[in-house]
């Protein structure tokens, strides 16, 4: 909205008709550039915005490299132009995305590293002796199962195997 924040001749002065009356209207507020958010942490993050007039509203969000706690990505983005007042998302790491390992103890090869692999795992399998009853199924297995790992690391499954003649 237009406001008149000056104007000449003074309030009250008295002035003959026709004269001139200049008058200083306001654009409103003066917009604020957004400051670059990525990497800081919500605190670094929520001390700039505040400063400068600028509230932060945050979602949290998983990401493979960028640290738990720092920031992933912003909006509005570095540099545009906003009221005071406006509000700024942030989105924050929570680290990447972790699975629980699931058994494949006594499955075959086959069923093990198709269900490993479906839960994001790459596979690598290796002999393992073992009893006769477990020749052919998966006698081991890391990460053991239940534990939470990133997606994509190697999973190791051991296949039972006689042990090699003379040992």
């Amino acid at each position: 909205d237009d406001y008149i924040i000056s104007h000449e001749p003074a309030a009250n002065a008295r002035v003959a008709k026709g004269t001139t009356v200049k008058l200083l209207v306001s654009k409103g507020p003066r917009p604020l550039k957004v400051p670059y958010l990525i990497e800081k942490t919500a605190g670094e993050a929520r001390s700039s915005l505040l400063a400068i007039g600028l509230v932060m509203q945050e979602q949290e969000e998983n990401d493979d490299e960028v640290e738990a706690g720092r920031i992933i990505r912003q909006d509005p983005a570095q540099g545009v132009q906003i009221e005071k007042g406006s509000t700024v998302i942030v989105w924050i790491s929570t680290g990447p995305l972790l699975t629980t390992v699931s058994s494949v103890s006594g499955m075959s090869e086959k069923d093990a590293k198709i269900a490993l692999e479906e839960q994001g795992f790459k596979v690598e399998v290796k002999d393992g002796i073992s009893a006769k009853d477990k020749y052919g199924k998966v006698v081991d297995q890391r990460p053991v199962e239940g534990a939470s790992v990133r997606k994509g690391v190697t999973a190791t499954i051991w296949i039972g195997k006689k042990a090699p003649a003379g040992d």
